[in-house]
């Protein structure tokens, strides 16, 4: 190779680094400036009451709310019939939990029988 092609190279590698810098510089840069606050910022002034903790206000609820039935606002029978059938079919955490040990464990049954069996007997016979 000559000395000639050697630098067309370097020349050719170096302007696709600048471009490459550039392509990450460019959306840095448009990212970053876009969370700067301009020069004349102001805070905006916001009213609050001076008794919004007020906790003796009867428009306040401090008991806990119930939600069992919150898809009734729709008026949607179709909705109803599907929430009330999810409760219907939906299981207990417990009955759950005990479906899977049942699966796992007629699983290894299952599993059990494609391996050989084999026994060992430790002992001396004299």
């Amino acid at each position: 190779m000559r000395k000639n092609d050697r630098d067309d190279m370097s020349l050719r590698h170096r302007r696709r680094r600048r471009r490459f810098e550039i392509v990450l510089l460019v959306p840095a840069l448009l990212a970053f400036g876009g969370c700067m606050v301009g020069p004349d910022f102001q805070r905006p002034q916001t009213a609050v009451s001076s008794s919004w903790l007020e906790t003796r206000d009867p428009r306040l609820s401090t008991g806990s709310a119930t939600y069992r039935d919150w898809w009734t606002v729709f008026n949607d029978p179709a909705l109803d019939r599907l929430v009330e059938q999810a409760y219907r079919e939906n299981l207990p955490l417990r009955t759950a939990g005990v479906r899977v040990l049942q699966a796992r464990a007629q699983l290894g049954i299952a599993i059990g029988d494609f391996f050989p069996q084999t026994q060992q007997g430790i002992g001396s016979v004299q």
